[in-house]
């Protein structure tokens, strides 16, 4: 099951989606961090897998401060050869304002947000993403090892 929650922040609110398994939890959390191309169907579908092993994930829109998802407006799936020029005129822009230390920031939050979140398992919270993402999956981790191992 996936739903759409609102996370405030100092700078705006963060359109997220969370999947959550079936049962009762409480679940260990993931946040997922997307890649440039933000949230969209394909996104939310691997994190509805994600949560069918048992995990309670956290996708938000790190672009929320430019755009509520989704992002590219249009966008084909899978995404074709033919379409990426299409889609890379949508994303560049965001990319190049895309301001990597205030969504460091928003970790900050987002990972709050989980750890008062009734269904979620207290700990160590888990961190993942891809291209983008990935980078900033890996950032965060390392600048608060306290929440993220």
């Amino acid at each position: 099951m996936i739903q759409t929650v609102e996370i405030h922040t100092p700078e705006g609110t963060c359109d997220s989606w969370v999947a959550q398994p079936e049962g009762n939890g409480p679940w260990p959390a993931v946040i997922f961090c997307m890649d440039a191309v933000g949230p969209r169907p394909t996104l939310c579908a691997m994190a509805e897998r994600l949560a069918s092993e048992g995990y309670l994930v956290l996708l938000p829109n790190l672009f929320y401060r430019e755009k509520s998802a989704p992002i590219v407006r249009g966008i084909p799936s899978p995404i074709r050869a033919e379409d990426i020029p299409g889609v890379l005129k949508q994303i560049m822009p965001l990319v190049e304002r895309f301001d990597s230390s205030a969504a460091l920031r928003d970790m900050k939050i987002l990972s709050d947000y989980l750890g008062q979140h009734p269904q979620v398992r207290q700990g160590k919270l888990g961190i993942f993403g891809y291209c983008m993402g990935g980078a900033m999956a890996i950032r965060t981790a390392a600048t608060y090892p306290e929440r993220f191992g």
